[in-house]
Protein backbone atom coordinates (compact mmCIF):
# COMPACT_ATOMS: atom_id res chain seq x y z
CA UNK A 1 0.00 0.00 0.00
CA UNK A 2 1.44 3.35 -0.70
CA UNK A 3 1.75 6.14 1.44
CA UNK A 4 -0.63 8.50 -0.91
CA UNK A 5 -3.38 5.31 -0.44
CA UNK A 6 -2.87 5.03 3.27
CA UNK A 7 -6.78 5.50 5.03
CA UNK A 8 -6.60 8.50 7.47
CA UNK A 9 -5.69 7.84 11.40
CA UNK A 10 -7.68 8.87 14.14
CA UNK A 11 -5.12 9.06 17.39
CA UNK A 12 -7.33 9.62 21.23
CA UNK A 13 -4.85 10.22 24.08
CA UNK A 14 -6.10 9.41 27.72
CA UNK A 15 -4.56 11.61 30.28
CA UNK A 16 -4.87 8.86 33.25
CA UNK A 17 -4.08 10.43 37.18
CA UNK A 18 -2.83 7.88 39.48
CA UNK A 19 -1.77 10.24 42.20
CA UNK A 20 -4.48 12.23 43.95
CA UNK A 21 -4.24 14.72 47.12
CA UNK A 22 -7.06 14.56 49.49
CA UNK A 23 -7.20 18.35 50.61
CA UNK A 24 -10.30 17.99 52.96
CA UNK A 25 -12.98 15.38 53.37
CA UNK A 26 -16.98 16.54 53.12
CA UNK A 27 -20.04 15.14 53.86
CA UNK A 28 -21.19 11.74 52.60
CA UNK A 29 -18.85 10.36 50.08
CA UNK A 30 -17.35 14.08 48.88
CA UNK A 31 -13.38 14.62 49.52
CA UNK A 32 -11.98 17.48 47.66
CA UNK A 33 -9.02 16.27 45.86
CA UNK A 34 -5.65 18.16 44.04
CA UNK A 35 -4.64 17.47 40.89
CA UNK A 36 -2.87 18.94 38.13
CA UNK A 37 -4.56 22.30 36.95
CA UNK A 38 -3.17 21.06 32.94
CA UNK A 39 -3.81 17.46 31.97
CA UNK A 40 -0.95 17.79 29.62
CA UNK A 41 1.19 17.55 32.97
CA UNK A 42 -0.50 14.47 34.37
CA UNK A 43 2.58 12.55 33.52
CA UNK A 44 4.53 14.71 35.53
CA UNK A 45 2.37 14.74 38.69
CA UNK A 46 1.77 10.88 38.44
CA UNK A 47 5.65 10.63 39.08
CA UNK A 48 6.22 13.91 41.16
CA UNK A 49 3.93 11.77 43.48
CA UNK A 50 5.42 8.46 42.97
CA UNK A 51 8.54 9.62 43.81
CA UNK A 52 7.16 11.10 46.83
CA UNK A 53 6.13 7.61 47.76
CA UNK A 54 9.20 6.24 47.30
CA UNK A 55 11.18 8.23 49.53
CA UNK A 56 10.31 6.41 52.26
CA UNK A 57 12.55 5.23 55.10
CA UNK A 58 12.61 1.20 54.22
CA UNK A 59 12.97 1.94 50.37
CA UNK A 60 15.84 4.85 50.35
CA UNK A 61 17.80 2.41 52.91
CA UNK A 62 17.72 -0.45 50.49
CA UNK A 63 18.64 1.77 47.51
CA UNK A 64 21.79 3.39 49.48
CA UNK A 65 23.01 -0.48 49.66
CA UNK A 66 22.79 -0.67 45.67
CA UNK A 67 25.88 0.56 43.51
CA UNK A 68 23.92 3.33 42.08
CA UNK A 69 21.55 3.67 44.92
CA UNK A 70 22.46 7.19 45.36
CA UNK A 71 21.94 8.41 41.81
CA UNK A 72 18.75 6.72 41.69
CA UNK A 73 17.96 8.27 45.71
CA UNK A 74 18.86 11.79 43.93
CA UNK A 75 16.55 10.98 40.57
CA UNK A 76 14.02 10.10 43.37
CA UNK A 77 14.39 13.34 45.04
CA UNK A 78 14.57 15.15 41.74
CA UNK A 79 11.17 14.21 40.34
CA UNK A 80 9.26 15.03 43.80
CA UNK A 81 10.85 18.62 43.63
CA UNK A 82 8.81 19.29 40.92
CA UNK A 83 6.71 22.19 40.74
CA UNK A 84 3.29 21.39 38.83
CA UNK A 85 0.25 23.65 38.83
CA UNK A 86 -2.46 22.10 40.59
CA UNK A 87 -6.21 22.67 41.11
CA UNK A 88 -8.57 21.14 43.64
CA UNK A 89 -12.00 19.72 42.77
CA UNK A 90 -14.68 18.21 45.14
CA UNK A 91 -15.25 14.60 43.58
CA UNK A 92 -18.21 12.47 44.64
CA UNK A 93 -16.13 8.78 45.99
CA UNK A 94 -19.01 6.54 45.19
CA UNK A 95 -17.96 7.22 41.44
CA UNK A 96 -14.72 6.00 42.22
CA UNK A 97 -13.68 2.67 40.95
CA UNK A 98 -10.48 2.44 42.99
CA UNK A 99 -8.72 3.90 45.67
CA UNK A 100 -5.42 2.66 47.31
CA UNK A 101 -2.34 4.17 48.96
CA UNK A 102 0.44 4.91 47.03
CA UNK A 103 3.14 2.14 46.30
CA UNK A 104 6.09 1.98 48.30
CA UNK A 105 8.32 -0.14 45.80
CA UNK A 106 8.53 1.11 41.67
CA UNK A 107 5.35 -0.85 40.09
CA UNK A 108 6.73 -1.94 36.88
CA UNK A 109 5.87 -0.41 33.62
CA UNK A 110 3.04 -1.80 31.37
CA UNK A 111 3.02 -0.10 27.85
CA UNK A 112 -0.44 -1.29 25.84
CA UNK A 113 -1.45 0.22 22.82
CA UNK A 114 -4.72 -0.51 21.53
CA UNK A 115 -5.29 -0.14 17.27
CA UNK A 116 -7.68 -0.83 15.12
CA UNK A 117 -7.48 -0.76 11.62
CA UNK A 118 -10.62 -1.44 8.71
CA UNK A 119 -9.18 -2.20 5.30
CA UNK A 120 -11.37 -0.53 3.08
CA UNK A 121 -13.40 -3.39 1.27
CA UNK A 122 -12.73 -5.38 -1.39
CA UNK A 123 -15.00 -4.79 -4.65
Amino acid sequence: MLKDDAPPVQTTIVHKIDHFVVKELGPANWVLLEHPSDLYDASKWNGKLAAESLLNTDYVSELEKKEDGSQQIKWLKSQAAQEIPSVQTWVNLSRALSISPPAKRPIPLKVRVNTTYNPPSKK
